[in-house]
């Protein structure tokens, strides 16, 4: 397999575990979210089961990779504050997690292109590593994975928030007490959506 090929792999599991994190947050089904990852996604029911049972773990570890890049952002912030060196900061970095010089370096340089750190609004950087002995290779794999597990907690929620109005609709369409229009309205989705609804309510 390619670098390539890796980083496009890296990416869409990355996505792919951000939306189901996100979903979960928003109180979703697992059975609702294994249709959105069918449907949306793409994924046969298999392996969106398999995301879905692998998901706990390898969401506890995207969080412990956003802590560890919050740190290091909050560190290179504090020092700039008061002018630190660039050398300076790479030895905090260093210090602080027990890198090598080329790998606190190397994630010196990532968070600079992430964030601002004069003041102005920037990008949080959210990536992490657990030692100095992993490849700069790996660790920028690391990076794309952890970039599109961001995207995907914000699709996740798209997804959710759209789920809502659906389960909100099929609700007051299964009540019968309304006009469509009128559903379609409270719920928050066109008539044309309520219509397609309706009609798979009366095939299913």
């Amino acid at each position: 397999m390619t670098l390539e090929m890796r980083y496009r792999e890296k990416r869409e599991e990355g996505k792919i575990y951000g939306i189901i994190s996100a979903c979960r947050e928003c109180n979703i089904s697992e059975e609702r979210i294994l249709k959105i990852l069918q449907e949306k996604e793409g994924l046969s029911e298999e392996s969106a089961i398999v995301y879905l049972e692998e998901a706990e773990e390898t969401i506890k570890r995207m969080n412990e990779y956003t802590a560890f890049m919050d740190k290091l952002c909050k560190i290179i912030s504090d020092l700039k504050k008061i002018n630190a060196s660039d050398d300076t900061i790479i030895v905090k970095i260093q210090d602080e997690f027990h890198f090598t010089n080329d790998d606190a370096k190397f994630y010196y340089e990532y968070a600079m292109k992430k964030k601002d750190f004069t003041g102005k609004p920037g990008e949080t950087a959210q990536s992490a590593k657990k030692d100095g002995e992993w490849s700069h290779e790996y660790m920028t794999l690391q990076m794309h994975y952890q970039e599109k597990y961001e995207q995907g907690i914000e699709q996740g929620i798209e997804k959710g928030i759209e789920q809502e109005k659906i389960d909100s609709a099929v609700r007051m369409i299964e009540d019968g007490d309304l006009p469509l229009e009128k559903i379609a309205m409270y719920s928050g989705l066109t008539l044309e959506q309520v219509l397609e609804l309706e009609k798979e309510l009366q095939l299913a």
